[in-house]
């Protein structure tokens, strides 16, 4: 009982299903177990290889399997490739091994036995695995391993009775007889959904199988006496079928009177007042031993009995077995103790300052078992939290910086060379507010692909995310030190990787790691426990005033204030909305602008119109058209009824000149430099000139006009001139 309550090393690991060939239509090779101890980690071998280590937390399964064999892939929440190949179906050999340890922690062998030597084991039918009946079970009972109720179940926990299946048992692949019964079985009606077993005595029905019954192997009889009564008491013991389940146990005897008598319960044992009397003869198979079974599915009851003797190995004892005691003890004291007095078993724990300002944190001055991993001895006062050591990087511990874990001996006095053995893990890259407390810690696990963008490398872990260690307290010392070798590289980015932690990272993260004291060895063969505290949190970072170094406050992209950043939104939109006050003011003066050229133009173009008057067109000596014309030659026209007085208004008007004043504006434009005096501005009179113009005919429709010099075309800007014009 000791060995399998007491771990004085901590660790429980226990193999609870076995699937040792993969199959098409069902898994691949696989070893499946439970860590019901402190977290380890943990491999799983056949006899072809082992896997890799995985770590696996208190009371989780985990899968180790072979990725090469045929099959479906276990899934399981911890899982493992790289286990080896098995012997067989029927000649597999599984472990499971703790990293740092030279021999197994756990061994089941297809085909062997326990204490009794005899091998219970079922084989199982295709796409069936080899299943534990509960994960209290003994592993090492081959009865205690049933066939899976389906095709596996890979990283849970085994259900304590299969659900039927209608029809299961008249599947192609199920073989009822494969374990060796001899009669021929039926499935089980109405639904067909197990093995039917006949009642022959040696086998029972299981599920979609008949397996043998376990029967005990050994018995015997002794005699006891009462001496307060003289009643003599026959006891009969027989070893317990190797089986968990349930079971009862009938024992047929003979009474004082010659009478047969049955007695059944579930006890190993029984003890008889008035027993028939032993002889030579029948001493030697005193009572007979029958077992009894309820199929696990079926539910039918079936009895097997043990072909084993039972005989009584005692003879009557004596009325008075021990002397009397003497009336007057010994008065004279013992010697004196020896000089160095004995220890109890020596134990080890960790210790440091910076966790507990007293040894042992809550547990001082307690027992040795207080707050052990696998008892309820709560401290006095306190509590057994975890606690954290917080390792503050400082701008001038940046490269080789150590701290030292020690691990102590208990008691104080003790001295003997021991070795401790102990397990860091990485955890990763976490906030502070992330390991705020136990709470928190106790949901944290550890992360699959670790980052390192605070740049900080602590050996003898390095890049690894599991390290196994051990440190020797050397016989005269006390204690022994674990050393972290620490280096904090600068946050820069390298040819092969750039990811840096930002400012507030650098500030509000940590890289977390968990120190686990696995076990001790002392040199004198005495035993050694782990003590509380056995595991302590490790928090390593840089400190605020390192990080501003490297950050300078305001520099990087996530140090700006939140408000500045209102700010900075608020310059852009009063820039777009003055961008678009000034386009819409020069895009208006522009029209307006182009709106005046226009204006202008078409003053100048009207100026030059009227400048030129209407025989703009005609040049010295050409003829135009006279619109005040009363007749064109050669022309008939309809009767005027003023035609027969022309000839008279003809006669009077013939001769006759029209003297009209007419103004002519000649004006002049100089380009170039400006004459200094005030001619150019000066109107002048000029002389009315009277030249005879050549006459046309009275009858024309047309006049000849003859400009003097300088002609209207000419523009003499700033001068205007009289002149007779005649007009015949």
């Amino acid at each position: 009982i000791s060995e399998l309550l007491c771990k004085s090393d901590g660790f429980d690991v226990k193999i609870t299903e076995v699937n040792p060939v993969g199959q098409t239509g069902g898994y691949q090779a696989y070893i499946e177990g439970i860590n019901r101890g402190m977290e380890a980690s943990i491999r799983a071998c056949f006899s072809g290889g082992c896997s890799g280590y995985i770590t696996v937390p208190t009371g989780e399964y985990f899968v180790a399997y072979d990725s090469t064999s045929n099959g479906n892939i276990p899934i399981s929440s911890h899982s493992i490739t790289g286990l080896g190949s098995s012997n067989g179906n029927t000649g597999w050999v599984a472990t499971l091994e703790i990293n740092g340890y030279s021999s197994p922690i756990d061994t089941v062998t297809y085909g062997g036995s326990g204490s009794s030597g005899v091998s219970d084991w079922q084989i199982v039918n295709p796409l069936k695995t080899y299943e534990l009946r509960g994960v209290g079970y003994n592993n090492q009972y081959g009865a205690n391993w049933r066939q899976s109720c389906d095709t596996g179940s890979p990283g849970t926990a085994p259900v304590s009775a299969c659900t039927t299946t209608a029809n299961s048992c008249l599947q192609t692949d199920i073989d009822c007889t494969i374990n060796g019964a001899t009669a021929s079985p039926k499935c089980g009606l109405p639904n067909s959904d197990y093995c039917a077993c006949d009642i022959d005595g040696v086998f029972m029905s299981d599920y979609d199988s008949c397996i043998k019954m376990p029967l005990p192997t050994n018995c015997r009889g002794y005699i006891v006496n009462d001496p307060s009564f003289s009643d003599e008491f026959l006891v009969l013991e027989w070893d317990r079928a190797e089986w968990d389940g349930d079971i009862e146990y009938a024992v047929s005897y003979l009474s004082s009177s010659g009478t047969s008598i049955e007695f059944t319960g579930e006890m190993s044992s029984i003890v008889i007042k008035g027993y028939a009397p032993y002889t030579s003869t029948n001493a030697q198979d005193y009572a007979d031993l029958k077992v009894n079974y309820i199929a696990p599915v079926s539910g039918s009851q079936y009895s097997a009995t043990a072909d084993i003797t039972c005989p009584v190995i005692t003879q009557t004892p004596t009325k008075s077995p021990t002397a009397e005691p003497t009336a007057n003890p010994i008065m004279d004291p013992t010697g004196g103790p020896t000089p160095a007095p004995s220890h109890d078993e020596p134990g080890v724990y960790i210790d440091h300052d910076d966790i507990c300002n007293v040894a042992r944190c809550d547990c001082f001055e307690e027992n040795r078992n207080c707050c052990t991993p696998f008892g309820s001895n709560l401290p006095s006062t306190g509590s057994c939290e975890q606690q954290i050591k917080y390792i503050e990087i400082l701008s001038s511990n940046t490269e080789d910086y150590q701290e030292e874990i020690a691990f102590r001996l208990y008691p104080d006095s003790y001295t003997a060379e021991t070795i401790v053995y102990y397990q860091l893990t990485a955890y990763g890259q976490f906030n502070y507010t992330d390991i705020a407390n136990e709470t928190t810690l106790a949901t944290i696990s550890p992360r699959e692909n670790i980052t390192n963008t605070l740049k900080i490398f602590v050996d003898p872990i390095g890049s690894k995310n599991v390290y196994y260690g051990n440190t020797t307290i050397v016989d005269g010392d006390s204690f022994a030190t674990l050393t972290l070798d620490i280096n904090a590289n600068d946050l820069m980015c390298d040819e092969d990787n750039c990811e840096i932690a930002l400012f507030d990272e650098c500030v509000e993260q940590t890289l977390l790691f968990k120190l686990n004291t696995i076990k001790c060895d002392v040199d004198d063969g005495k035993g050694c426990i782990i003590m509380y505290p056995s595991t302590i949190w490790i928090s390593v970072f840089r400190s605020k005033t390192f990080c501003q170094t490297i950050f300078p406050p305001n520099t990087s992209g996530s140090e700006l204030p939140s408000y500045l950043w209102w700010v900075i939104i608020a310059l852009i939109v009063f820039a777009i909305i003055m961008g678009c006050l000034i386009y819409r003011f020069w895009t208006k003066q522009k029209q307006t602008v182009k709106e005046i050229g226009d204006v202008e133009d078409d003053l100048i173009n009207e100026v030059n119109i009227i400048e030129q008057g209407i025989a703009k067109d005609l040049d010295r000596g050409d003829i135009m058209f006279n619109n005040l014309a009363t007749g064109v030659p050669n022309y008939t026209r309809a009767m005027d009824p003023a035609g027969n007085i022309l000839h008279e208004r003809q006669g009077r008007e013939e001769n006759q000149f029209a003297h009209v004043d007419a103004e002519v504006f000649q004006v002049r434009q100089h380009f170039g430099p400006q004459p200094t005096d005030n001619s150019i501005h000066t109107r002048t009179q000029q002389p009315t000139v009277q030249q005879q113009q050549p006459q046309a005919p009275m009858n024309s429709g047309f006049a000849y006009t003859q400009y003097p010099y300088p002609t209207p075309t000419q523009n003499n800007r700033g001068s205007k001139s009289k002149s007779n014009s005649n007009s015949q």
